[in-house]
């Protein structure tokens, strides 16, 4: 949503921001002219390839799930993850209801964050995304990992 406000004062409007640039968990404001972008929530609904790497390094309880369709994990897949595309999330809910941490990531991270959002709205309080996706793990973490 935009929210136009008068220097020092509250906000005087808010409108609807435009599809195509409509993220969850992300709010606009804009002040004295000037788009500045406040980000709620989305330091805890996401994670970096650093930080997932890490976790996964001292076998910390982690539920690594691709919401990738099929024909992607073919072209590359970071191990141990668990394939679950995005369309088959709901009918997969039960799986992903589990104590630890449920990591989602896609090929640049769009899916994933919309899966985690939708996690969360279902009660499941760890779901995170992976920042970038495989693109970014690719080129951060493990280089082997074909890009496309």
């Amino acid at each position: 949503m935009f929210g136009v406000r008068e220097p020092g004062s509250r906000f005087l409007a808010v409108l609807p921001v435009p599809p195509r640039h409509r993220r969850p968990a992300f709010f606009y404001f804009v002040t004295s002219g000037i788009l500045a972008i406040e980000r709620l929530l989305v330091d805890d609904l996401q994670i970096t390839p650093a930080e997932t790497k890490a976790r996964l390094d001292r076998d910390d309880a982690i539920l690594l799930v691709d919401v990738r369709e099929p024909w992607e994990t073919q072209l590359c897949q970071i191990a141990g993850a668990q394939l679950i595309p995005m369309g088959s999330i709901p009918a997969n809910l039960q799986t992903l209801d589990v104590d630890g941490e449920v990591i989602c990531y896609c090929h640049h991270g769009v899916r994933s964050l919309d899966v985690a959002v939708w996690l969360r709205s279902k009660g499941v309080e760890h779901a995170r995304s992976m920042t970038g996706g495989i693109d970014r793990w690719s080129i951060e973490i493990d280089p082997s990992i074909p890009r496309y």
